[in-house]
């Protein structure tokens, strides 16, 4: 994301320094969308060799990921767990291993102006809320959520780590039907 090359303070107004994406919004918006009903398709048709061609792209977007490179994808997160589940979350918990986490780096802001900067975690949180629905999935979620739960939020923002954590397990085991525990 070319708004990265700008300090923090100023990333808001990239588009006055000229500093966007070749790209449009809406072509990156169509290639991931595209790339979540590649998946299901290929789950329908049990179609394993697109399986794994989806699994690839992400894995290459992902592998090894540094903090520039989490917030040049935090538009598309969500679709990039939509669209390959397993990967995804192996990838951030990959990433939550490090000594310096570089998935942190959506956690950071620049000048803490609740007007201008823009908060890179919530598509993160978004994804992984998406995510927990899954049985399958749920105890991965929960254990990312909660490796993040200390993670940096401004003071007026409600999505934060921690609320989503809480959010999912008061989801998961509601009433006397517990989906932890089928």
């Amino acid at each position: 994301d070319p708004a990265l090359e700008l300090e923090p303070d100023k990333r808001w107004m990239a588009a006055v320094y000229g500093h966007v994406r070749e790209e449009s919004g809406i072509v990156i918006e169509s290639i991931v969308d595209s790339l979540i009903k590649l998946r299901l398709y290929a789950e329908d048709t049990e179609r394993h060799d697109l399986m794994a061609d989806v699994d690839q792209l992400v894995k290459g977007l992902l592998e090894n990921a540094n903090g520039d490179r989490w917030l040049s994808l935090c538009g598309v997160l969500r679709q990039l767990a939509e669209a390959s589940p397993d990967l995804f979350l192996s990838q951030l918990e990959a990433s939550l291993r490090c000594a310096n986490p570089p998935v942190r780096a959506l956690f950071s802001n620049g000048s803490n102006d609740a007007f201008t900067d823009p908060s890179y975690h919530v598509n993160l949180l978004w994804a992984l809320e998406i995510l927990a629905w899954s049985p399958k999935h749920l105890a991965k979620v929960c254990d990312c959520l909660a490796r993040l739960a200390d993670a940096p939020v401004k003071s007026n923002m409600r999505n934060r780590p921690s609320n989503s954590l809480a959010s999912v397990l008061r989801a998961c085991c509601r009433e006397d039907r517990c989906r932890c525990h089928p």
